[in-house]
């Protein structure tokens, strides 16, 4: 991760955290912790100059605390992608995005529908 890392306007960053490396770390680290178990499924990666794009399924068991709610021990499984741009084989930009209310709906978190 490059020290100059941003996450443009038109992205969420990971649980409201800043859009630096610090936040990204602190980010990943929340969702590590929640879901220890946590793991990335590619489906498609492309490459095109310094931008790489990804596809992949996500799947773990809640057994953290997460978005405000309490471990469920529940299991899911979501979509999600990711545009990174790169430099100097550091990722410099982060645009993100997961399948929020099936995940919710799938751990049974407060207003899921």
């Amino acid at each position: 991760m490059a020290s100059t890392y941003s996450i443009p306007r038109s992205s969420t960053t990971i649980r409201g955290q800043p859009g630096d490396v610090a936040g990204f770390k602190a980010g990943l680290a929340e969702v590590r912790a929640a879901f220890p178990d946590l793991r990335l499924d590619v489906e498609k990666l492309v490459e095109e100059g310094d931008t790489v794009s990804g596809l992949f399924w996500m799947s773990g068991t809640h057994l953290g605390p997460f978005m405000g709610a309490p471990a469920t021990g529940r299991t899911f499984r979501v979509r999600a992608s990711d545009v990174v741009r790169m430099r100097e084989g550091r990722i410099v930009e982060h645009w993100g995005l997961i399948d929020g209310e099936s995940l919710a709906r799938q751990l049974c978190l407060a207003g899921a529908a």
